[in-house]
């Protein structure tokens, strides 16, 4: 269900951004909820894939330019 819900919030934010262009994504790495916990100190529910996005998006004077972001997606349980 929670994977449904990441599905819907990126589609979300993808239909309301339609001068963004999607140039490349790259799986960086995945991290179990056990190495999570590990790292922050807290319970945490699932893992997560992580992947670098770079995209094209218009400046402050409407010339495309590169930018980047992460895109970290929660793993749904088995």
């Amino acid at each position: 269900m929670l994977k449904h819900y990441a599905a819907l919030l990126f589609l979300f934010f993808a239909a309301a951004l339609p001068a963004q262009n999607l140039v490349e994504a790259t799986f960086l790495e995945s991290r179990t909820r056990e190495e999570l916990t590990m790292e922050y100190g807290f319970f945490i529910q699932h893992g997560v894939d992580i992947y670098k996005v770079l995209y094209t998006t218009p400046d402050v004077r409407g010339q495309l330019d590169t930018a980047s972001g992460a895109l970290v997606i929660p793993q749904a349980r088995d």
